[in-house]
């Protein structure tokens, strides 16, 4: 790498960066890695053990976001948990 250049971000987010992405704790990071790895796996993507697509991670986050938004302002119905 030539001098003055700065390294682009690596794709793959450590469970550390997804710990403070998330607001999460460790074991909480982990399951949220292996669950997005299944996600990545079934549609035929390599994965990593203990890290996560960082670009799926970002698109992943903000589709829960702008769930939760949603249904903050009233515009997404959840069914009770418990009947």
């Amino acid at each position: 790498m030539k001098k003055g250049r700065v390294a682009p971000p690596p794709t793959q987010m450590t469970v550390e960066e997804v710990m403070e992405a998330a607001g999460v704790g460790r074991n909480a990071a982990y399951q949220i890695i292996k669950k997005l790895n299944a996600e990545l796996e079934a549609m035929g993507k390599l994965t990593f053990r203990g890290r996560v697509n960082r670009n799926f991670f970002k698109e992943k986050s903000a589709m829960i976001a702008e769930r939760l938004d949603m249904s903050n302002k009233g515009q997404l119905h959840a069914a009770p948990c418990c009947s």
